[in-house]
C-alpha cells in the first residue's frame, strides 16, 4: 500500500505542477494579448490625463496633457481644445494639437483674471460657457493647468445652466478638486449671473433636450400652484423644492463680503 501510495503521489505531482504552470502560462498569455496585437504589433496603452472626465456627449475636461496622454486624446477625435488658464502648454502638447488639426483656443491668455485660482471675471466665464455650449466645435476639451479649479469653475456654472441644484454642482466640483477644493471657487460657481450667457446658434442636443424638460416641469409647477392657490390649499413641499427652482445659498448682500473676510482658521 505504501508503494502504491508513493507511486500515486509521484503520478500526481507533475499534474499539480502542470496546473500551476498552466495558470502562469494563461496569465502570461493575457499579458501578451494586452501588450501585443493580433498581427504581432506592439500596442500602446491609452492613458487619459489625470483629471480627465466626460462632462457630456462630445464635451470633455482635463488638466494639461503630457506625451503619455496624446494617444488617448487622439482617439477622441477632438475638434477644439480650450485653455482656460494663463499658463502655457508644453511644447509637445502644442505640437500635438497642431499635428491633429485641433483648434486651440487660448482663452486664459486674453483674460486679465487668473482662473486657475478658482476665481474669474464674468466676461471670461461667459466666453468659456458660450464656447462649451457650441456644438459646432465638438468634440471639445476644456483644460486648465491642474484640471481642478479653473475647469471646475466653468463646469459648475454649466451645471447650473443645465438646472442642476447648487449642491449637486458643488459636489461634482469637490469630487475632482479633492482634497484641495476651495470655498472661493464654490462661491464663484454659486454667484455667477447665468443671464449673461447667450446660447450659441447650434447648442448640443443634450442641453436643449434637458432645457425642454425643465420648461415643461416649470410650466406644470406653475399650473399646479395656481390651482392650489385658487382652492386656498397650501403648496406641498415637494413642489416647492423639486420644481420650484434653486436659489442661492447666500441670502443677503453682505454675505459674500463676510465670507471673503473670514479667517482661514475659522
Amino acid at each position: 500500500t505504501e508503494v502504491v501510495s508513493h507511486r500515486m503521489l509521484e503520478r500526481w505531482k507533475p499534474r499539480a505542477d502542470e496546473g500551476k504552470r498552466s495558470k502562469v502560462d494563461s496569465a502570461s498569455r493575457m499579458e501578451t494579448r494586452s501588450e501585443w496585437g493580433p498581427n504581432g504589433e506592439r500596442r500602446q496603452a491609452l492613458v487619459p490625463p489625470e483629471r480627465f472626465g466626460a462632462i457630456d456627449v462630445g464635451l470633455f475636461r482635463s488638466n494639461y496633457p503630457t506625451e503619455a496622454n496624446f494617444r488617448f486624446l487622439g482617439s477622441l477625435g477632438l475638434r477644439t481644445a480650450v485653455n482656460l488658464t494663463q499658463e502655457r502648454l508644453l511644447r509637445s502638447a502644442l505640437a500635438f494639437f497642431a499635428q491633429q488639426g485641433i483648434q486651440l483656443v487660448q482663452l486664459g491668455e486674453t483674460s486679465s483674471s487668473e482662473i486657475s485660482s478658482g476665481m474669474a471675471s464674468d466676461d471670461l466665464l461667459k466666453q468659456a460657457l458660450e464656447i462649451a455650449l457650441d456644438a459646432s466645435a465638438y468634440p471639445l476639451l476644456l483644460m486648465s493647468s491642474s484640471g481642478n479649479h479653473g475647469v471646475g469653475l466653468v463646469v459648475g456654472c454649466l451645471r447650473r445652466l443645465q438646472g442642476w441644484s447648487i449642491s449637486s454642482a458643488l459636489d461634482e466640483y469637490r469630487s475632482f478638486a479633492a482634497p484641495s477644493s476651495r470655498y472661493t471657487t464654490e462661491q464663484a460657481i454659486e454667484l455667477f449671473d447665468l443671464q449673461l450667457v447667450e446660447l450659441p446658434a447650434e447648442p448640443p442636443s443634450w442641453y436643449t433636450d434637458l432645457a425642454a424638460v425643465n420648461e415643461e416641469e416649470s410650466a406644470w409647477c406653475e399650473e399646479e400652484c395656481r390651482k392650489l392657490r385658487a382652492a386656498g390649499q397650501p403648496i406641498p413641499a415637494y413642489i416647492k423644492h423639486l420644481y420650484g427652482g434653486f436659489g442661492l445659498l447666500v441670502t443677503d448682500e453682505r454675505a459674500e463680503e463676510r465670507v471673503v473676510n473670514e479667517s482661514d482658521d475659522d
